[in-house]
């Protein structure tokens, strides 16, 4: 039975399908920053600075390596898409099991 990819989702880096994708995950979010003044009576906050990273397991080895930079979008299959325009290779672990695949998972962060 073919892999269907995360449910027809593909992620790409330059212009690249990076492979086919098991899992893939795209957070935005930013740290607080605490704001609360001295006169407060409950601790307030703002968000901070977005700070996207996409995380993503993919079949077999791949060929990107640590700190790698490029383009990285990912189309969903809901038709929705996500990017980072200047994206790097934060971490890239390859794992497998008795029985099982290879997968490689990836970690993709912002670079200047």
């Amino acid at each position: 039975m073919a892999d269907d990819g995360a449910h027809g989702s593909t992620l790409s880096f330059n212009s690249a399908t990076v492979g086919d994708v098991v899992d893939i995950e795209y957070s935005d979010g930013g740290a607080d920053i605490d704001v609360t003044d001295l006169n407060s009576s409950t601790k307030e906050y703002i968000a901070g600075t977005k700070d996207p990273r996409i995380t993503a397991t993919v079949i077999g080895r791949t060929a990107l390596t640590d700190g790698a930079t490029g383009a990285l979008s990912i189309t969903w299959n809901d038709g929705g898409s996500d990017s980072i325009s200047k994206a790097k290779v934060k971490i890239r672990s390859v794992r497998g099991a008795e029985g099982g695949r290879i997968e490689s998972q990836l970690v993709f962060v912002p670079t200047p």
